[in-house]
């Protein structure tokens, strides 16, 4: 897997969260229910989405 990162600064912002616990899901699509959660949650309140933020706080992979 590549990943490409790019720091940048902007004004701040406010943050909206949903939290995952659980297995670890494989695919593409392994946080699609949450997403939709939270883009469902954030137009019912009127709620811009322009920025995501993802962090994942566990590895995929289950020590020996």
């Amino acid at each position: 897997m590549l990943v490409d990162f790019k720091i940048k600064k902007f004004s701040g912002c406010r943050v909206a969260s949903i939290t995952y616990v659980g297995p670890y899901r494989e695919g593409g699509d392994m946080m699609r229910e949450e997403f939709n959660q939270i883009v469902k949650w954030a137009r019912k309140k009127g709620v811009r989405t322009g920025r995501w933020f993802f962090a994942m706080l566990d590895e995929s992979e289950v020590p020996d």
